[in-house]
């Protein structure tokens, strides 16, 4: 089951990965605060399908998938 909470010291972060990811595509992004470090990192999930094109779009008319 992964955690709830929204928010991770980088030591669980690197200690619990697969739960931090299991976190991120359950309840959402999930942020990491490195207190020594430059500060605050989101990790999230992000669609990997191709995108439709805006260029094609315009300059043909149409979305070429």
């Amino acid at each position: 089951m992964p955690r709830q909470a929204k928010e991770w010291t980088v030591e669980e972060a690197g200690l619990n990965i697969r739960e931090l990811i299991e976190a991120v595509c359950t309840t959402g992004p999930q942020t990491i605060v490195d207190p020594i470090g430059p500060g605050v990192f989101v990790v999230s999930q992000i669609n990997p399908e191709k995108k439709p094109s805006i260029v094609d779009f315009l300059v043909n008319g149409s979305i070429e998938e």
